[in-house]
């Protein structure tokens, strides 16, 4: 993977309602430069990505806090860095329908040495269920030049994999209370929920784990390290499946949802 000593830092924050106007995470130090989190990769970085389902019909906002760095290297290139552009209508592609964008600075301008961000809010449409792959594109302006370098995140050069969102139906967890919580569960967390393709599963210490059909079938297995890690399921038929995880004589249970 390209490494990209300054840049922008997109940190993906949930919050539970529409924000009018989108805060800059404070807890994230300057001296980090890049992308984090990095797209979902299930080998090069498990635990990035969008890591929260939005609801159809209930209000969602993810927030992007974007830090740019003083200079841009490229290789074994190194300039001085202007500004990052983003695009105010076309900078975020493949919103589902009900959802739109907006940034601080409102002119989506972030110059170097600051920190803003980036707010994807509203309410997913009836109909727009299931997973949408979105991408995040701009230009960097270095060296005081007025031709701004393309950028855009996933990329397969620079940051492989997805940010892949997930809208579910009113009447799916983790849409509906009572039923695949999302939310750390003593140790245990597992997103998103509901999936598509595979799950990450987080885990405190190493575990067995177990994915089981309501009437108890055992469909997949294994035992996991500490940290987190990515299980393919997208054999799977849609539908609630159950997941246990054993720690010693520790058991977790959690209901997660294949769409």
């Amino acid at each position: 993977m390209a490494h990209i000593p300054a840049l922008i830092l997109l940190a993906c924050i949930p919050i539970g309602a529409v924000a009018q106007h989108c805060v800059p995470d404070p807890d994230l130090p300057d001296s980090i430069n890049g992308v984090f989190p990095m797209p979902y990769h299930a080998t090069s970085n498990p635990g990035g990505g969008i890591r929260d389902t939005a609801c159809v019909g209930a209000g969602y906002a993810f927030v992007l806090t974007a830090i740019v760095g003083e200079v841009f290297t490229l290789g074994t290139t190194t300039l001085p860095l202007d500004s990052l552009w983003l695009d105010k209508k076309t900078a975020v592609e493949g919103l589902p329908s009900g959802l739109s964008y907006s940034c601080y600075p409102e002119n989506c301008v972030f110059s170097k040495n600051s920190r803003g961000c980036v707010v994807l809010e509203g309410t997913p449409s009836e109909g727009t269920q299931g997973v949408h792959q979105l991408k995040i594109s701009g230009k960097l302006y270095a060296n005081g030049s007025k031709f701004g370098l393309p950028l855009s995140f996933p990329d397969p050069n620079i940051a492989p994999g997805e940010y892949a969102l997930v809208v579910a139906r009113a009447s799916e967890p983790p849409c509906v209370m009572g039923m695949g919580p999302t939310k750390d569960q003593g140790g245990l967390r597992v997103y998103p929920n509901p999936f598509a393709h595979e799950v990450r599963v987080k885990i405190d210490q190493k575990a067995s784990i177990r994915i089981c059909s309501l009437a108890g079938a055992t469909l997949y297995s294994q035992d996991l390290p500490a940290g987190v890690s990515a299980i393919p399921l997208g054999h799977l038929q849609a539908g609630v499946y159950l997941l246990e995880a054993t720690t010693g004589n520790d058991v977790k249970n959690m209901k997660i949802n294949k769409i």
